[in-house]
């Protein structure tokens, strides 16, 4: 018997990690129906001591209010059954209507290339292994689905921009065989004469780099450029990720291999060079630069389909989730500087994500309906 609930925890775990097989999650799913049809509708007092027991099991109750939506690989298994009913809708506790429809993202692999002579084209409506061309130059889509860019030696230059709407992403590799994954909402610009002479991009959103190392025609190292909001990094050959959306009052630049040099463009204009497991934090209102040290592999969780989180603001997270799901979101002053620390799969629907937010009892999630485009406000729940 104590096996076979060792066993139900690790399969609970599992699921809530989203590493079930199919088998696995139809069984915990039964299971879950199971207690579903045969609990009964609890009245408020009850409701509320149950709230408040699941508070103090999952929620971390900190000075900051910090709110981890994770559990360590040893809870016991009634902890991870509440969490199983929170992601669920608690629906055996008490059934609270969903305040939005089912938001989930239909358009991951998306993106545009634009050119300034007022050229266009739609990335994601290349199949595997087709080649097209554009004002001069030439777009290929491999086996993999990245885009491969080059330009013909003839094409006069001009600015080129690859667009990724929200609620998508996209990869490409640029002529000097640069690998990109550009994040939702982004934007990467760089001249149609791109080449291993002239390696110079610019960036508002959030992208991840492996550059090569190369040598110009006189055999020097030549540089690999990202200019965005407030900053300037210069690298030579290296894996690195930065977030830097011209709207945010910050930006984190994070390395996770080789060597970056960053400079801050404005105050006191510093100069610093990173090392692999560092991220810095450009205040783009100062432009004061801050280190931290960071799990490499959180920093690009988003290129695989999660967002990971640590003592992170409902101000940045509303953001976030807004570029994700491509809906509004807009956030009450009084609760903007809650701090959550947890992951996100990009898999889950909008709705999942509201109401675990809405149950740590700080906050409360509502629809505006007057709103032409589906809008959110996050207010407090007093």
């Amino acid at each position: 018997m104590k096996r076979n609930t060792k066993l139900s925890n690790l399969l609970l775990k599992k699921y809530l990690e989203g590493s079930c097989t199919a088998s696995e999650k139809k069984l915990v799913e039964t299971w879950y129906e199971g207690l579903s049809a045969t609990s009964e509708e609890l009245d408020e007092a009850t409701f509320a001591h149950n709230l408040d027991t699941i508070k103090l099991k999952l929620f971390d109750q900190t000075k900051v209010k910090t709110v981890k939506w994770y559990q360590s690989p040893y809870t016991v298994a009634a902890s991870i059954a509440v969490a199983v009913s929170l992601l669920f809708g608690i629906r055996y506790l008490r059934k609270a209507p969903a305040i939005v429809e089912k938001i989930v993202l239909l358009d991951q692999e998306k993106a545009y290339i634009l050119t300034s002579s007022g050229d266009s084209l739609n990335l994601s409506g290349l199949e595997l292994g087709e080649k097209a061309s554009l004002n001069g130059m030439s777009i290929e889509r491999n086996n993999n689905g990245e885009i491969y860019y080059s330009s013909l030696s003839t094409a006069i230059p001009q600015e080129v921009k690859i667009v990724t709407p929200p609620a998508s992403q996209y990869r490409f590799i640029l002529p000097d065989s640069t690998k990109v994954h550009l994040n939702a909402g982004s934007i990467l610009v760089f001249k149609s004469d791109f080449s291993n002479e002239n390696r110079i991009v610019t960036l508002n959103g959030e992208a991840y780099f492996e550059v090569n190392r190369l040598l110009n025609k006189q055999g020097e190292k030549s540089p690999f450029i990202v200019n965005s909001r407030g900053q300037k990094i210069k690298v030579l050959g290296t894996n690195f990720n930065v977030f830097a959306y011209d709207g945010d009052s910050f930006s984190n630049t994070t390395l996770l291999e080789g060597s970056v040099e960053l400079q801050a463009l404005s105050g006191k204009r510093e100069s610093i060079i990173l090392k692999p497991g560092q991220k810095v934090t450009l205040d783009n209102k100062k432009g004061e630069l801050t280190f931290n040290s960071i799990e490499r592999s959180a920093s690009i969780d988003w290129t695989s389909g999660y967002y990971k989180f640590e003592n992170e603001s409902l101000d940045v997270l509303a953001k976030r989730l807004s570029r994700w799901y491509d809906v509004e979101i807009a956030v009450d002053p009084s609760v903007a500087q809650l701090t959550f620390g947890g992951r996100i799969s990009r898999k889950e629907d909008l709705q999942k994500a509201i109401e675990i937010l809405e149950m740590t009892g700080e906050i409360k999630v509502l629809l505006d309906d007057k709103s032409v485009k589906k809008k959110l406000i996050i207010t407090n729940n007093n």
